[in-house]
């Protein structure tokens, strides 16, 4: 189940088995390469092991009833690492932010 957030657009609150996950959106105005990279960590959240790089997520503190938060560290060469796909997101995000602007240059 998918429900809405404060973040619409941005983020998406995924629902597993009474398990309330926030993550980013994939939207179908990504880059092919994005959208396939945020399902693939999105996959290995939920699942709680990369398919990838086999890591595994670190329980942390829950933040609320059935809501909790944890830490994957994957490989440095897992194409789902944080220094691979941040980079994506974040000029995915700063092209949006030029376009929902009317910034005439933007791609």
């Amino acid at each position: 189940m998918t429900l809405p957030c404060a973040l619409e657009g941005h983020a998406v609150l995924l629902v597993v088995d009474g398990i309330g996950y926030l993550m980013p959106a994939i939207r179908p105005d990504m880059p092919p390469r994005l959208r396939r990279l945020l399902g693939l960590r999105r996959e290995a959240t939920i699942r709680g092991r990369c398919p990838s790089c086999s890591a595994t997520a670190t329980g942390g503190a829950p933040l609320a009833p059935r809501l909790g938060e944890s830490i994957m560290e994957h490989e440095a060469w897992c194409p789902v690492a944080d220094a691979i796909v941040g980079p994506l997101l974040a000029r995915y995000w700063r092209a949006d932010a030029r376009r929902s602007s009317g910034d005439k240059w933007s791609p």
